[in-house]
């Protein structure tokens, strides 16, 4: 159930957004895209280690939808499927997301200067780390 619970919360773009939009972001975005670069697997026993996406079924990429308060997954084998976000905090430099599963829960950073991300989610058992960048999605609805 975790697994299926994570896939939902970080489906992460193919994009090089960093080389497609020059700005991170600000107050009034409403939307994000968000690519995943390294994903690392840490539990109480061991010290933490690379793992791909799909061990930990992480699809490649995500839309925060902050109007909705939506997690969107946009990855080739799934379709559409949501997950709520709990909550939206944002700082000057910052944009803070977070929710729950069943059994975990996650959050995400993305920084509205230069729109890297470091996200993660946390169960009973292990911690999955995520890093990557986002951007504003800039194309109207």
């Amino acid at each position: 159930m975790r697994r299926t619970i994570c896939s939902l919360k970080f489906c992460l773009a193919l994009l090089a957004a960093s080389a497609v939009f020059p700005q991170a972001g600000n107050a009034e975005d409403k939307t994000y895209i968000c690519s995943i670069s390294d994903a690392r697997e840490c539990t109480s026993e061991a010290d933490c280690k690379a793992v791909e996406l799909e061990e930990i079924l992480v699809a490649p990429l995500i839309i925060y939808d902050l109007e909705k308060k939506a997690i969107v997954s946009a990855a080739m084998r799934d379709h559409g499927r949501e997950e709520k976000i709990a909550g939206i905090h944002r700082t000057p430099s910052d944009l803070i997301i977070y929710g729950h599963g069943d059994d975990e829960v996650w959050n995400t950073i993305i920084s509205l200067k230069d729109g890297t991300m470091t996200g993660n989610i946390n169960s009973g058992d292990a911690t999955h780390i995520l890093f990557g960048h986002c951007a504003p999605n800039i194309y109207p609805r």
